[in-house]
């Protein structure tokens, strides 16, 4: 039998066999992707948060509770990034470089950026939303969503006090987060949640966004 012919059919079983199997995996989790109903807080071209008048923000979170980190920036974007937990000793610890260490999906590298967020400030409490991101391969590209408010203690130190579920369950706690200095913060454009339109207050901004992300990955090329 032709070679080709062999392998065609070889392709055919393999699609046979896993296409089941994916949408099954999408089956067994059904949780629905967000759209433009569900944020309660949206981008904005215009968006002053002045949050450097309240908090450090040239580095980033951490707490000894937590493998997870998270970077605050002045467009209202928050974007979360998990240690391997070889190097969970690295926490806490400043590098030169954190950008370095980043990466999108689970891997080698010893961060990988799994939740994006947009937070808020009012008075002493800073409210991030987070969103899941799907780095596996469910059908949907979002999976969950849970707010974190936070007591600002300090231009170095905030106090997670509480986390709202997506379903509304409402969990208290204790959990310090210090600050770390950086010299130079991770691209703020590794942050996925903002190229989705449902995440905009307004069409037109969410345009010019895309645009100026085509004009960096044009430069860059």
């Amino acid at each position: 039998m032709n070679k080709f012919i062999i392998n065609h059919c070889k392709n055919k079983v393999i699609i046979l066999v896993m296409t089941p199997l994916l949408i099954s995996c999408g089956l067994f989790y059904t949780r629905k992707d967000f759209n433009d109903k569900s944020p309660s807080v949206l981008f904005a071209t215009d968006t002053d948060t002045k949050i450097e008048e309240k908090l450090n923000i040239n580095g980033y979170y951490y707490s000894e509770e937590s493998n997870s980190i998270f970077i605050l920036y002045k467009d209202q974007a928050c974007i979360s990034y998990y240690f391997k937990n070889e190097l969970s000793d690295l926490r806490g610890i400043p590098v030169e470089n954190l950008g370095l260490l980043v990466s999108k999906k689970p891997g080698n590298i010893a961060l990988w950026n799994k939740y994006n967020g947009i937070y808020t400030i009012s008075g002493d409490t800073l409210t991030i939303d987070f969103y899941e991101k799907n780095n596996i391969i469910y059908i949907h590209t979002w999976l969950e969503f849970y707010t974190d408010k936070f007591k600002i203690i300090d231009r170095n130190t905030l106090r997670l006090f509480q986390r709202i579920n997506e379903d509304g369950e409402i969990l208290n706690g204790d959990f310090e987060y210090k600050f770390v200095p950086l010299e130079y913060l991770p691209d703020p454009y590794n942050n996925d949640l903002k190229k989705k339109k449902w995440m905009w207050r307004y069409k037109e901004d969410w345009k010019a966004y895309k645009n100026e992300l085509k004009r960096l990955s044009r430069k860059n090329n």
